[in-house]
């Protein structure tokens, strides 16, 4: 049986390196799907690496769909507000090609599709496979445009071309930003004695998600803020910072511009300010103004002010 399977594998392999050579991306694209299909063992083995290599190849932009659209917070609670209202929005207007997902569960539904082996998926392993978790989102879904919620910092690695996102794959994101007091506040108000040690010196957490014990890569508040707001990565991705605050306080503004930015991103969905207000009105309880509680140290200010000064200050944190 294994002689069998490595035989398959070898033909599988020259045959989709032929393909790529000749560039013939049609019917590669073909190729993989009956692979899928009748060898998903086979499949599994060969297409991490392939997928890899081709996203990064111009010439086979026709292989990926594009339809990943990214919600991004450090806080992954901070994205309830956006996800309901585009959910709401969408409904009313009768669009239903979309779908929400967090990208944690969406990781261990492929693992588990493809037996992978260990109970363990650490942020090494997420740099292996994540070109190829994300195209079989994509895949899975190609019809549907999929918001992905995360609190993953970006990552890149430009020496091996190795990216969190993909141009082929993502056609904008968002990264919805908040007063590192207010989370430590809320995260303490819910016994979270590691409050503090999260915002400051996060590097990961493990999650149960499904069969599989994942590791989320937020990293500390500063890294995770970082990495969505840097300008590079907003130019080439598409991205759209959101203030947090500025959202409770003026929703309306912040939802047109919404609408408006996954407009530019190719999408068309007609701006509707009377659907916009009649979510604001149905939901007063998610817009009540949130400020830092006047009980703070001036010792622990001070070390948020250290630990995340310059881009809190940037946004009007502090």
């Amino acid at each position: 049986m294994a002689m069998l399977k490595n035989i398959r594998l070898n033909y599988t392999n020259r045959l989709i390196e032929d393909l790529i050579q000749k560039k013939n991306f049609d019917k590669l694209e073909l190729e993989f799907k009956g692979l899928k299909k009748k060898y998903p063992e086979v499949y599994f083995q060969s297409l991490p690496k392939l997928i890899k290599d081709l996203i990064n190849d111009p010439s086979a932009d026709t292989l990926f769909k594009r339809n990943l659209i990214w919600i991004n917070s450090y806080h992954l609670k901070d994205i309830d507000i956006i996800e309901n209202f585009l959910n709401f929005y969408f409904i009313n207007l009768g669009i239903n090609n979309y779908n929400f997902s967090g990208f944690q569960e969406r990781t261990s539904e492929c693992l588990n599709q493809y037996g992978y082996s260990s109970a363990v998926f650490s942020f090494e392993n997420l740099i292996n496979l994540n070109e190829f978790i994300q195209y079989e989102i994509s895949e899975n879904h190609h019809d549907q445009n999929i918001f992905l919620k995360t609190n993953q910092a970006f990552y890149e690695q430009k020496t091996f071309n190795n990216y969190f996102l993909y141009n082929n794959l993502t056609r904008c994101y968002f990264y919805i930003i908040r007063n590192p007091i207010n989370i430590y506040f809320e995260l303490s108000e819910s016994n979270d004695q590691k409050a503090p040690d999260m915002i400051f010196n996060h590097t990961s957490h493990i999650e149960k998600v499904g069969k599989f014990q994942i590791q989320d890569g937020s990293q500390s508040w500063k890294v995770n803020a970082e990495s969505w707001t840097n300008e590079n990565v907003k130019s080439t991705f598409n991205g759209m910072i959101i203030n947090y605050e500025e959202l409770i306080n003026n929703p309306l503004e912040i939802f047109t511009s919404v609408i408006g930015h996954l407009n530019q991103s190719g999408l068309d969905i007609s701006l509707d300010y009377s659907i916009m207000e009649n979510f604001i009105d149905e939901n007063q309880n998610l817009f009540s103004e949130m400020k830092p509680k006047p009980t703070i140290s001036n010792q622990k200010l001070k070390i948020f002010k250290r630990e995340c000064g310059i881009l809190a200050d940037k946004y009007g944190f502090f």
